[in-house]
């Protein structure tokens, strides 16, 4: 059932309470399924509505969250799944994660969440490349003339045949499981002949009576692009004059810095000589990697001297600070332990809080009062593709994801916070955003640091 009105973007700006007023804007006299980040947000928002005599439930394997709905509990099929369902025949109000979306996406497309109002808070994956791609002649002859998939003219969505449905099982060495996967609940979207995308499914969005989107800077958001490529009607709620106080706030609170060797050109000068976006820190040599480490010394040992190495947030590819990509949370409980990658083995700051560069919605790291950003920040090229976003769109994108990164730290508190960029595009970026407020400009440190 389409929604009945255009969704809504609630823009506000990050720490301005945004999880909060929704949650007190909750009605006792009306049905809701709310997505959140983490865990640690699905407790909030549940112990905060019950407050305010909201029952909000999340979907669980824990026995007793199903004894609750004892025809649930008959099925003895004790799967987060199936407790969904359970609770939407019921008319239960839900708050559950991001990571639950295969599982909406395939309820929503039953039509289940009718009647129900949809929030989501804090988008964190929208679009994303699929890891797996077929080759051309693969697609043209097996997904589409051997009668697999059915794709959507207006928006490309992929979904199984009967064929696939019946057949998948046998036919993996060819057409994948996380492929088929994606198609059966309604994830999976063809660019360009055969180039595939994970996205929200569309019915998702529209499963419900309404639809409400928080999120900030929403024309970098890939929530935004998704909707205008879908097709799906919206209206931006901002708030200019509480923007512009935010920024004057931010800039008395900031000092950002340029790491300067690491923001170096090519001898050329027109091409940045250590590349920090994803595929450029995955291909990135030892030797430059080594003098990312040795750069990170140079200001654990200088400006970071003093600093408790908890209160410093970072963020690069996890490959690049954890050997073997695990980190302290993977080895928790394991005979394994955490060890140093190539931009954090001999820095000084390994015990530092690293966190992935799409960290948002959470206050976790709210006493962190200094930031390392080593991220030139891009989406992928067939993303952005798909989304018919220009180039300019990449610059606005990129301010976004830094802004909502940034904003975990203690800023949140109204705390000083000095944030240091490894590359000149983001620190550039950052600085014009930060000085755009229409009052008279407040100057903003952007002392180098000094090359190693």
């Amino acid at each position: 059932m389409p929604i009945k009105k255009p969704a809504q973007i609630i823009d506000r700006p990050c720490g301005f309470g945004k999880t909060t007023s929704m949650i007190k804007n909750l009605s006792k006299d009306k049905k809701y399924l709310i997505i959140v980040p983490y865990l640690s947000e699905v407790t909030r928002v549940l112990e905060k509505a019950a407050e305010l005599g909201v029952e909000m439930v999340e979907p669980t394997t824990n026995s007793q969250g199903m004894i609750e709905l004892g025809e649930y509990e008959l099925t003895n099929d004790k799967t987060k799944r199936n407790h969904l369902y359970a609770l939407v025949k019921h008319g239960r109000n839900i708050c559950t994660t991001h990571a639950m979306y295969p599982k909406l996406s395939e309820a929503a497309m039953k039509g289940v969440f009718k009647g129900y109002e949809v929030i989501i808070d804090e988008v964190v994956e929208t679009v994303k490349p699929l890891s797996q791609n077929p080759s051309k002649g693969t697609w043209d002859l097996m997904y589409l003339q051997d009668g697999y998939v059915e794709v959507d003219a207006a928006t490309g969505q992929v979904t199984p045949t009967e064929k696939w449905n019946d057949n998948y099982k046998d036919i993996t060495d060819v057409m994948p499981t996380e492929i088929y996967l994606a198609a059966k609940s309604g994830t999976l979207y063809v660019h360009q002949s055969n180039t595939l995308v994970w996205a929200l499914p569309r019915q998702l969005l529209d499963a419900g009576d309404s639809l409400t989107v928080y999120t900030y800077l929403s024309q970098g958001s890939l929530m935004v692009a998704y909707l205008d490529r879908v097709g799906l009607p919206y209206k931006v709620d901002s708030l200019p004059t509480i923007d512009n106080e935010y920024l004057i706030k931010a800039k008395e609170l900031l000092t950002v810095k340029l790491l300067k060797n690491l923001a170096r050109t090519n001898s050329k000068g027109t091409k940045p000589e250590f590349k920090f976006s994803y595929n450029g820190q995955s291909k990135m040599t030892y030797d430059f990697a080594a003098k990312v480490a040795q750069t990170l010394n140079n200001l654990a040992k200088r400006d970071l001297k003093e600093v408790k190495r908890k209160d410093i947030l970072i963020t690069c590819t996890k490959a690049n600070w954890f050997e073997g990509s695990r980190s302290f949370d993977d080895c928790e409980g394991t005979r394994h332990t955490a060890k140093a990658g190539r931009f954090s083995k001999r820095s000084g700051l390994f015990n530092a809080q690293w966190v992935p560069n799409t960290t948002r919605g959470t206050n976790k790291f709210n006493k962190c009062s200094h930031v390392i950003y080593l991220y030139d920040q891009f989406t992928s090229p067939n993303v952005m593709h798909w989304l018919g976003m220009k180039n300019d769109w990449q610059d606005k994108y990129a301010l976004s994801e830094a802004v909502q990164l940034i904003w975990r730290s203690r800023i949140r508190e109204g705390k000083p916070v000095t944030v240091y960029f490894a590359s000149q595009r983001m620190f550039d970026l950052f600085n014009t955003w930060l000085n755009s407020s229409s009052s008279e400009a407040i100057e903003i440190n952007d002392l180098l640091v000094e090359a190693a």
